[in-house]
Formats: structure tokens, C-alpha cells, sequence
């Protein structure tokens, strides 16, 4: 997760920086991408990997999530550190 969100580069300029509509348009695109992923690949290896995202980045992204909505640098930070 920690990969795909700095290729994003959504952690620096929208969490430092605390700007935040573009860290909710950065999650935002983040978990289209998770979507894109689960829809391209269903299957890896017999593992469900719609059920893999949703069990390693289900909660993480909650957390950013709430960060985001009420601007709370300091529980951004602890969500990108997840």
C-alpha cells in the first residue's frame, strides 16, 4: 500500500502540505485503482484478491479517509503510517 500511495504522490503534497481536496481526490483515485485491480485480476494464485485488498487496505484508507474529513493533520499522519 505504502508503494501505490507514494507512486501516487498523495502522502506529500496532500498530507503535508494539508491540502486537502486533493488528498480526497488522491484516495479517491487510490481506491479506484484497487477497484481496477480486483476487477482485472479476481484470482492470484486460487487467492480472492478483492478479498485481499479489502483485508490489508479496507482500514487503512478508513483512517485516511477520516483524516481527510476533518483535516486532522496529525491523524493523517498516523493513518499513512498503517
Amino acid at each position: 500500500m505504502i508503494v501505490e500511495i507514494e507512486a501516487f504522490g498523495y502522502r506529500t503534497p496532500a498530507g503535508n502540505e494539508l491540502n486537502w481536496p486533493y488528498a480526497a481526490y488522491e484516495l479517491d483515485q487510490l481506491r479506484e485503482t484497487f477497484a481496477d485491480v480486483a476487477e482485472i485480476l479476481p484470482k492470484y494464485r486460487d487467492l480472492p484478491v478483492p478479498d485481499l485488498i479489502t483485508s490489508t487496505v479496507k482500514d487503512p484508507l478508513a483512517a485516511h479517509d477520516r483524516a481527510i474529513q476533518t483535516k486532522d493533520g496529525g491523524q493523517f499522519t498516523a493513518a499513512y503510517a498503517q
